[in-house]
């Protein structure tokens, strides 16, 4: 329909005999993109915002690549309350009306970290 986006989401975790499905099914988020912007970064120890020619952006979905480093994900330079482990599972999150970026930075060498903001 117009003015949606949707996501589909299903996480199966497991650890020997403990397993757990999260499978909330077809989330809607009420809102119509101007821009999608994707692409590969590669993440330093120095912070980086990832939006690039998105304006109010509403939904980020974040995948770290690096199997050693995590990178740490926000959207004020100040606080960063996302946490990317080592080639986990992916981060996806929408954004508050008033932010305007999204910004992340390396723990401690460089990262290579799949961006979709819209």
């Amino acid at each position: 329909m117009a003015n949606e986006i949707t996501s589909n989401l299903r996480l199966i975790l497991s650890s020997g005999v403990i397993k757990a499905d999260f499978n909330p099914g077809r989330i809607v988020l009420n809102y119509t993109p101007g821009v999608i912007y994707r692409k590969r970064h590669l993440i330093t120890t120095s912070e980086v915002t990832v939006t690039h020619g998105v304006t109010n952006p509403r939904f980020c979905c974040l995948y770290n690549h690096d199997s050693t480093n995590y990178v740490e994900a926000g959207t004020t330079s100040a606080d960063y309350p996302f946490y990317l482990r080592p080639a986990s599972a992916a981060t996806q999150f929408e954004i508050g009306p008033s932010k305007a970026s999204i910004y992340l930075k390396a723990n401690t060498a460089s990262c290579y970290v799949d961006v979709l903001v819209f």
